[in-house]
């Protein structure tokens, strides 16, 4: 493999140089997380590294408006000219605006589909800086895309990528110019292009009306797929039950979960997806939250930390397949402390243990616990240990198993992050076998590492996190927030070569990581489309010696939750959340039509490049 080295531990940190924070980030970009869209925004010029694979359609013949045919409806004093000046050929688009609230309109026909992510780039310039705009209309519905309030007087490249909110027949509309708050001029255009680009096979789990929202994923030992969401039937504050979906012909049955992976990822899913599901149940006035489901050699295992007379616990329900339908047992409570434990996370060990970690603030400071149970009847195996350091909060736990075979033992691997000196870093600890390593620090850089998530195979240990660019400390203000990704050598932490020239060095958060049957690196994040904008989730592999194109899993937009990836025998599947989150709210009624959906995306494993 190729590698270049991220960082080392402690003294040996190899930083990055200033130079190379400035070309890796836009600081015109602030996007705060408490900020959504509809489904319809824009991705500014800036905003680079969106691939378009070969199916990539293009709507377009003659936008460089060489010939007298028109594909665009200008309005009449919107004009073809012959302009010696065009940014190619001999013609271009001329219109003026000569009074305030005038626009001169290009008015393209599109049959929509909200299933694919559509560009628009053209080449403008303008007599007075003048105002350039893109809409779209769906039927008698008009909404903006994206606005340029002081084009350049001089040809410059205008670009932007949005998904539109439904399926219809419409028209994609190019104000050039706009005197609507903006001065009056002449705009010239020249050399547009509309391109399409379908998404990878994904398919709808949830109801579409409802809220439903932070999911989690895995396989059993007979490869069967567990899904679990929260499921919130009113509102956010009405969540007292969450449900479990095991599905049948889509994703996974027990029959045959090969092919029915296989269909999935070829686009064949059927209808009949949501067959088996079962809803748990809970008990009145508790409240639930941080779902991990944990793989077993026969069914799943879920953990979820609830509250309950004002105490936060881990609780474990185990899952199975009866028949046609799930068995879920009772739910079993593995903390009893008066603390506040929450986030659990776990993973099952060759001798059938479970090495459960979370998040408490028993004894002070918040810290990091583990615990070693028996994965079938979860009965305690060890006493409780602190991994992290008692004088420092610690938070957002990871965890995983390196097994080398079944016969030459394991190591626990438990990564987290910490609030120490005035920053965030990264640290871990493993367990030998025998006892716990002293405590590693795996980053030491001044921006903030955090959010980490790991990922292990026979031989490796990978790591992914969010590094955030603060200027100053300000509550959710950044200047750039990157994924960063790095196998555990020993000694240090190396990136793979190329790693910074990927769009995950480009407002990109809430990693996850997946290693696939050839050993291949899959990283998705959330990709944000701009200021106060909701955010894409995007998928790339690193074969072990070049990363893919960046993949855009769905047209459709959410908020920035991390995306449980599963590798399967056949490509990858991601849960991903989705919603109808609009740009701005005007006015409260707007909850009440907010919903939040479950998706299941797909990429084969013929999209990503050879192993290396």
């Amino acid at each position: 493999m190729m590698w270049t080295r991220e960082m080392a531990m402690r003294k040996d940190t190899h930083r990055i140089s200033k130079a190379h924070a400035k070309r890796t980030y836009q600081p015109k970009l602030q996007p705060r997380a408490c900020f959504a869209t509809f489904v319809l925004m824009h991705i500014l010029l800036f905003a680079r590294g969106y691939a378009f694979s070969s199916q990539l359609q293009s709507l377009l013949t003659n936008g460089s408006f060489e010939e007298e045919r028109v594909e665009w409806a200008p309005t009449t004093t919107t004009q073809r000219v012959e302009y010696p000046q065009a940014h190619s050929g001999r013609y271009c688009m001329r219109g003026e605006v000569t009074r305030p609230n005038q626009a001169r309109f290009l008015n393209y026909a599109v049959d929509f589909n909200p299933d694919a992510l559509y560009k628009v780039s053209l080449w403008a310039k303008s007599s007075n800086r003048n105002k350039l705009v893109l809409w779209i209309k769906i039927g008698d519905e008009r909404r903006m895309v994206t606005v340029w309030t002081r084009t350049a007087r001089a040809w410059r490249r205008y670009e932007t990528v949005f998904s539109p909110p439904r399926a219809g027949k419409g028209e994609i509309q190019i104000i050039a110019p706009s005197s609507f708050g903006g001065p009056v001029g002449i705009m010239w255009v020249d050399d547009v292009q509309i391109t399409v680009q379908p998404m990878p096979p994904n398919f709808r789990l949830t109801d579409g009306i409802s809220i439903n929202d932070y999911p989690t994923a895995t396989l059993d030992g007979n490869g069967n797929l567990w899904i679990a969401w929260l499921h919130f039937s009113c509102a956010p504050d009405s969540h007292k039950n969450f449900e479990v979906r095991h599905p049948s012909e889509a994703l996974h049955v027990a029959c045959m979960p090969s092919d029915e992976i296989k269909r999935l990822i070829a686009g064949k899913s059927t209808s009949n997806v949501a067959r088996r599901r079962a809803r748990i149940a809970l008990p009145s006035n508790v409240w639930v939250r941080d779902l991990h489901l944990v793989s077993l050699p026969s069914g799943t295992l879920l953990l979820y930390s609830m509250e309950r007379g004002d105490n936060w616990d881990i609780c474990a329900v185990q899952l199975n397949e009866d028949g046609a339908t799930i068995k879920a047992s009772e739910p079993t409570r593995l903390t009893v402390d008066s603390s506040t434990d929450i986030k659990p996370v776990g993973a099952v060990a060759p001798d059938d243990s479970l090495w459960l970690a979370w998040e408490s603030n028993r004894g002070g400071a918040r810290s990091i616990y583990v615990r070693q149970f028996d994965a079938r009847t979860l009965k305690p195996i060890s006493a409780v240990v602190r991994a992290s350091r008692p004088d420092n909060n610690c938070y957002n736990p990871s965890i995983a198993i390196v097994a080398p075979s079944q016969d030459a033992g394991y190591e626990v691997w438990i990564v987290w992050d910490s609030f120490r000196n005035g920053t965030y870093d990264i640290y871990a600890r493993v367990f030998d076998g025998r006892k716990w390593r002293s405590e590693m620090q795996l980053t030491n850089e001044s921006p903030f590492n955090r959010h980490p998530i790991i990922c292990a195979s026979k031989d490796s240990v990978w790591i992914a996190w969010e590094r955030g660019y603060v200027p100053r400390y300000h509550i959710g203000r950044y200047d750039q927030k990157q994924i960063h990704v790095a196998k555990f050598t020993g000694e240090s932490l190396l990136a793979p070569n190329g790693l910074f020239n990927t769009p995950l060095m480009n407002w990109c958060e809430a990693p996850a990581l997946a290693i696939d049957p050839a050993g291949r690196i899959w990283v998705i994040g959330r990709r944000s489309r701009g200021q106060h904008g909701a955010w894409d989730a995007v998928a790339l592999c690193y074969s072990g010696a070049k990363w893919s194109k960046p993949i855009v899993l769905t047209a459709r937009t959410g908020r920035a939750r991390r995306i449980p990836i599963i590798a399967t025998a056949n490509g990858i599947v991601a849960l991903v959340q989705i919603d109808n989150m609009p740009r701005t709210w005007s006015g409260r009624n707007l909850t009440a039509e907010w919903h939040s959906d479950i998706y299941a995306c797909t990429v084969a494993y013929t999209e990503a490049p050879s192993p290396a």
